[in-house]
């Protein structure tokens, strides 16, 4: 921002993103939040690591919104990897907390896995499924939103993509 500030001559206000944390990393011992939460989470050290790596402080609040449904802890990617390694409660996170609109959304901005090895085409439909089960979302717009998703990954073709089967729905 000093730079804009500079380049439209203008004095720029005093900054506080020196003191202010970013969202997700407010603690005093991140190393020490980190290593309880791999304790207490019941997840596979990586899922745990990936977690922690995306959402910092708040990673308990993801895993918190899987309560009791182990499905929702578990990857919807197999084999899970700390690229690709989306549970099914970081779709909830996604809508509910972070103002997803779109699975585009969810899998390339939010969980990030859209930039993984696989560019997300091994979870896209479980994905939309999560929001199916439990967000109320129709068979048919799962169908649109995974099309929309694969359509907007046609128009940079990840190599990847180029080897997969066209979308089913």
């Amino acid at each position: 921002m000093d730079e804009v500030y500079k380049k439209l001559n203008l004095k720029a206000p005093k900054s506080r993103t020196d003191k202010v944390p970013l969202p997700g990393g407010a603690t005093e011992d991140f190393e020490a939040f980190g290593i309880e939460f791999k304790a207490k989470s019941g997840l596979a050290e990586e899922l745990a690591e990936r977690l922690l790596k995306l959402y910092g402080v708040r990673a308990p609040d993801v895993l918190g919104l899987a309560g009791d449904d182990d499905t929702l802890k578990t990857p919807l990617s197999t084999p899970a990897s700390a690229e690709a390694g989306m549970i099914g409660a970081e779709v909830l996170y996604a809508f509910r907390r972070e103002m997803a609109e779109k699975l585009s959304d969810v899998l390339l901005r939010r969980t990030m896995v859209g930039m993984g090895p696989d560019v997300g085409l091994d979870v896209d439909e479980a994905a939309a499924q999560v929001a199916v089960r439990h967000l109320g979302w129709t068979e048919e717009r799962a169908e649109r939103e995974v099309r929309g998703y694969r359509d907007y990954l046609q128009r940079y073709r990840p190599k990847e993509f180029r080897k997969r089967e066209p979308a089913r729905a």
